[in-house]
């Protein structure tokens, strides 16, 4: 058993281990950068879809690669040597990442706008402990 193991994203009980990729130091333009921080797993699922795993200094993350393209991403992922495999797993999760803050900044900026506006409407649901929140459609100019 490797001493870093605690380091490894859980691996769920119906999920079959496909790929363990843990950190390493890697050389980008004759520099050494750490990726040790990072461990990734790719699973199937009993179903099929491929997951990619990763736990890092913030937790843990899972995504899904593949629900019905595990034939042509497979054979694809072992063609690359460790390395290649790790690096765009990184690049994976970094876009993921990206992508979601991207998200959230341009949902804030929308309910903002929307405030500012005067168009942001809630109201209690009768009977229910939760609040209805929508934004009023613009109003159309001549």
């Amino acid at each position: 058993m490797n001493a870093d193991n605690w380091r490894a994203p859980a691996l769920p009980e119906n999920e079959t281990l496909i790929f363990d990729e843990p950190g390493r130091a890697l050389l980008h333009d004759g520099r050494n950068v750490c990726y040790r921080a990072f461990h990734y797993r790719l699973t199937a699922g009993q179903f099929g879809g491929l997951t990619l795993r990763v736990k890092h200094g913030g937790g843990e993350e899972s995504q899904t690669l593949a629900l019905s393209v595990p034939d042509i991403l497979l054979p694809l992922l072992r063609a690359l040597a460790s390395d290649g495999r790790f690096l765009l797993f990184h690049t994976l999760r970094q876009q993921r990442a990206d992508g979601l803050k991207e998200a959230a900044a341009r949902t804030a900026g929308t309910y903002r706008q929307a405030f500012v506006d005067g168009r942001l409407r809630k109201r209690k649901e009768r009977g229910a402990n939760r609040v209805k929140v929508w934004i009023e459609p613009a109003a159309a100019t001549n």
